[in-house]
């Protein structure tokens, strides 16, 4: 499975460390995939996986008690170098995979990450993510809780990177503020007013974040995310 981080922007996620993800809501990540499946398809793109992670560190007072509440997960415990975690994922009818991660990061703190993503987007798979993520949402997380959303779309044969940009700039009203190229992919980074949720990077808000792979198969690959993309965990 491909990785969202991709190696010339481990600065940016760095620097994103240390800054707040202003928080968003489940109804803004349902906009935001929808936003990104149209860029997609309008661009000849078919979708491979869209997914959505929320992430809050989180004090917890008895972390079994807490686990015994997750309903379908088989959370599985690891301890490496000191550092303890707890991981489990659970399948659902609708072609839809949710992951749970749980890092102890002191005493009674923890960061507690879940995901939920799918290679589909039908109106069976959105009714079912949004049920999830909101079920999920209330049993894990406050409103400080930061959201991520990330689509990652393919198509196949040569494009024209940026005439395919200025269309997605033009699409979400996009100031792109940086670009790194490397020999296999291009990113770029800005700001749409679309978007609500934002980070602060040398004095400018940032919420898109898109990249453009090309694999050795002549298969190019889109990525969209906001307000960054992340690694997966």
């Amino acid at each position: 499975m491909k990785r969202f981080l991709l190696g010339g922007i481990i600065l940016i996620l760095i620097v994103i460390i240390w800054q707040e993800v202003e928080a968003s809501s489940i109804e803004s990540s349902q906009q935001q995939i929808e936003e990104m499946l149209n860029i997609a398809e309008e661009n000849d793109f078919q979708l491979d996986k869209w997914e959505v992670v929320v992430r809050e560190n989180l004090l917890i007072e008895n972390v079994d008690e807490f686990i015994q509440g997750l309903g379908g997960f088989e959370i599985g415990k690891t301890q490496i170098d000191g550092v303890t975690k707890y991981r489990g994922d659970r399948h659902s009818s609708a072609n839809i995979v949710e992951s749970l991660l749980i890092v102890r990061t002191s005493e009674k703190e923890y960061q507690v990450i879940y995901k939920i993503s799918s290679s589909d987007y039908s109106e069976e798979v959105k009714k079912t993510y949004l049920r999830n993520l909101d079920e999920m949402t209330e049993k894990l997380f406050t409103e400080n809780a930061q959201y991520f959303t990330c689509l990652e779309a393919v198509k196949n044969g040569m494009i024209d990177i940026v005439c395919l940009i200025e269309k997605i700039a033009e699409t979400l009203n996009l100031t792109i503020y940086d670009q790194l190229k490397d020999n296999k992919f291009q990113t770029w980074t800005g700001y749409t007013p679309k978007w609500e949720q934002s980070i602060s990077i040398d004095d400018n808000e940032i919420n898109t974040h898109i990249a453009v792979t090309k694999g050795s198969n002549n298969q190019s690959t889109l990525i969209i995310g906001t307000p960054i993309l992340i690694t997966e965990y």
